[in-house]
């Protein structure tokens, strides 16, 4: 319930107002009334209501005053001023005293309605950012400070008996915080989980999702009273179903159930150290708290051997270079049958790669830094063997090029990426991606934004969505009305909502915030 303080010096009105509110607004609760700012005040310091709707002028202390000693509490109430018609400049004036709104009496009931579902839809988004705030705290540092307690008490998704979390992580584990827009980025501005999620669970179960460590990493949070673990764990099973239905790999680390919200933070590191062991690269899993409890024997820890070094050593010394990628696709090919996890490949690759550090004519003793972080890159931003396999030859062309006895010809590579840039600046508008311009100028795709970063400074996505929002926001402004949708189509982009979150994702806020600026 929205818990509501009202003030006027008459009490005929004052009950009046009161008896409104309630009778408009089921979700609305009157806990307590006054006549005077003064009154008011130590009221509302006593039972910290939601909303305060006030009169201006009063004795002791008016309503401009009043609400000046609101602003200074946190958290703010919303504040609401009545005002006759003689009052209504007044009233207008109380605006810079941030109010949310002004009703002016006599009151309409419409009005007054409306009013309402505004202040209610305020609330909601306020409580729902405050708590994701506060989980998102606690999932990483679960200490409690008196404010939080506050929270605690407020919110109704902790109070619940029992809580099952799960962390869920689109592609491959981010290692390092990337610069790319990663295929993470793209599923979360192309989904609005919240939608998503709140069509399959329901009544008496809520939820929260709350950011991870990493971008392409979320964490949802399901509570409920008087169900068994079964039915929690089935809830989460339709969540991760929802995910995988997308298209591409998912992984899904499930909690044991808990019965203190306290414990999140305990359990998201479990999972995340988890997800850290068990990932397997290109394949989505869903892996429950017996399976993380397990201890079963895998069968990649063994995968680059002796035999396989030695292969890979004697094409880099010869120079054979179809070679080399010839047994890199059949090591691959055994990674893929195996379900290796993503750190086993990761090492498998640094072994291989890290054997041109080795060799003088290559001149690359001082890039093994360099080439780790590249794989590291190059696995973040495939989503399966095929388009790992296309990024790794790229880059085994490059590191062949170095030799000192063949040599790199930048120069084509460099005109490549100049005519790529011109094509992007003067095609953004047009429904491109990196497929689109590894069609047109021959880079795989997840190469060609290493390239691209290496020589501009940015990546073609990167571009492109820069160029997209910087014309958004030149329309937003310029053309107010223009609808979101003939927007979106103007830049290319298909889908208003997909603009929506790509824009918030880059500005911080929304198109229609951004507009009324």
């Amino acid at each position: 319930m929205i818990r509501v303080v009202v003030v006027d010096d008459e009490p005929p009105i004052l009950n009046t107002v009161a008896k409104m509110i309630e009778q408009s607004n089921e979700n609305f609760e009157i806990v307590g009334k006054a006549l005077n700012g003064e009154d008011a005040l130590q009221l509302i310091l006593s039972l910290k209501p939601d909303v305060v709707f006030t009169d201006i002028k009063m004795p002791v202390m008016d309503g401009l005053a009043l609400i000046e000693n609101l602003n200074t509490l946190d958290p703010i109430p919303v504040s609401v001023i009545l005002s006759g018609y003689a009052e209504f400049e007044y009233a207008r004036k109380a605006l810079q005293y941030g109010i949310f709104d002004y009703l002016m009496k006599p009151i309409n009931l419409d009005i007054l309605e409306n009013l309402l579902n505004k202040i209610y839809e305020n609330l909601y988004q306020k409580k729902m950012s405050s708590e994701i705030k506060f989980l998102g705290k606690i999932s990483r540092h679960p200490v409690v400070t008196n404010q939080d307690q506050f929270h605690l008490q407020k919110s109704d998704m902790f109070t619940f008996d029992k809580y099952i979390c799960f962390l869920f992580c689109v592609g491959s584990y981010c290692s390092y915080h990337s610069s790319l827009f990663t295929p993470g980025q793209e599923f979360f501005a192309k989904n609005n989980l919240e939608a998503l999620f709140a069509k399959s669970i329901k009544q008496p179960f809520s939820f929260r999702i709350i950011d991870g460590e990493h971008e392409n990493e979320r964490i949802v949070l399901i509570g409920s009273n008087h169900n068994s673990e079964n039915e929690l764990n089935s809830k989460s099973e339709t969540v991760y179903a929802l995910l995988t239905s997308q298209g591409i790999p998912i992984t899904a680390m499930v909690s044991m159930n808990f019965d203190n919200i306290m414990q999140l933070g305990t359990q998201v590191q479990k999972l995340r150290n988890a997800l850290k062991k068990d990932i397997c690269f290109g394949v989505s899993q869903f892996i429950t708290k017996i399976e993380l409890e397990s201890t079963k024997t895998r069968k990649d820890g063994d995968i680059l051997n002796s035999s396989w070094e030695n292969l890979f050593s004697t094409a880099i010394a010869k120079m054979q270079c179809e070679i080399f990628k010839q047994n890199l696709k059949s090591l691959l090919n055994i990674c893929e049958n195996r379900h290796c996890r993503q750190y086993i490949l990761e090492k498998v690759l640094q072994q291989i790669f890290s054997l041109f550090c080795c060799k003088p004519e290559y001149n690359l003793s001082d890039r093994l830094v360099d080439i780790h972080m590249e794989l590291n890159e190059i696995i973040t931003c495939a989503t399966s063997y095929q388009l790992l396999y296309e990024s790794l030859s790229y880059l085994t062309d490059d590191l062949f090029n170095s030799c000192k006895s063949v040599g790199p010809n930048p120069n084509t590579q460099d005109e490549i990426i100049d005519k790529m840039d011109e094509y992007i600046r003067l095609n953004y508008f047009k429904p491109i991606n990196l497929q689109t311009l590894s069609d047109l100028f021959g880079f795989a795709p997840q190469y060609l934004g290493r390239k691209y970063k290496k020589a501009k400074g940015t990546t073609p996505n990167d571009l492109i969505i820069q160029l997209r929002i910087s014309k958004s926001k030149e329309l937003l402004k310029i053309k107010p009305a223009l609808s979101i949708q003939d927007i979106a189509n103007s830049v290319g982009y298909e889908d208003p909502f997909y603009l929506s979150r790509v824009f918030k994702l880059v500005t911080g806020k929304s198109p229609s915030e951004f507009r009324n600026l």
